[in-house]
């Protein structure tokens, strides 16, 4: 366990945290998120919290649904509408295969809200379909000043 997670943990029990909840997004981007207890976060770092993920629509099938999610430190966050005492964090979490590889989304998005897009969707080529292209010959627009 890193500096980062034991600075975190010292957080957590020096200000009366209640209840901790992991968020992730399912495939349509929508967040959800499981709550777990302060003594449970220790292991959540180490070996993930598991989720069946059958129980969420399009998100693996009844054989591949042992899922993980694994917090990231950096983004604990304390939810401000909570009481000041008993107070509930949220973190974001990666959600993992049981062998410890990600799960990514079918669309090729990641399924961690904070995660990098994948360079092949980062992209900035954009191309507008009512313009032609430069090499278009039905293109009106002359490429070369013309001399009359």
């Amino acid at each position: 366990m890193d500096s980062t997670m034991q600075a975190v943990l010292q957080f957590v029990e020096e200000n009366d945290v209640k209840f901790i909840r992991l968020a992730f997004c399912d495939v349509m981007g929508t967040l959800k998120n499981i709550a777990i207890m302060p003594s449970e976060l220790p292991r959540a770092f180490e070996t993930g919290v598991s989720f069946d993920a059958s129980s969420i629509l399009g998100f693996a099938p009844v054989d591949k649904s042992d899922l993980f999610l694994f917090p990231d430190a950096a983004t604990l966050s304390v939810l401000p509408w909570r009481p000041q005492t008993g107070r509930v964090v949220r973190f974001f979490c990666s959600v993992r295969t049981a062998d410890g590889a990600n799960r990514a989304c079918p669309y090729g998005a990641g399924l961690h809200p904070t995660e990098p897009t994948p360079t092949e969707l980062s992209d900035p080529v954009v191309t507008d379909p009512t313009e032609p292209s430069p090499s278009d010959p039905s293109d009106p627009t002359p490429t070369e000043p013309t001399s009359e």
